[in-house]
């Protein structure tokens, strides 16, 4: 459960950020709604892997 917390927190966070500060529409002027989107996806898949790689490396010491 923490990690998907986690996950939601970064996913949120990157949203709020490309979207309310402009990023987005500086990468893809046309779709600015897609485009953050996309990059809070990839954020958060990023950090799914990460924590969820760190937890079975913790399990098997």
């Amino acid at each position: 459960m923490r990690i998907f917390l986690i996950t939601l927190a970064v996913s949120l966070g990157a949203s709020i950020g490309f979207w309310n500060f402009g990023l987005a529409s500086k990468i893809w002027p046309a779709h600015p709604l897609f485009a953050t989107t996309l990059l809070a996806t990839a954020c958060a898949m990023a950090v799914q892997i990460i924590l969820t790689r760190d937890e079975a490396a913790r399990k098997q010491k």
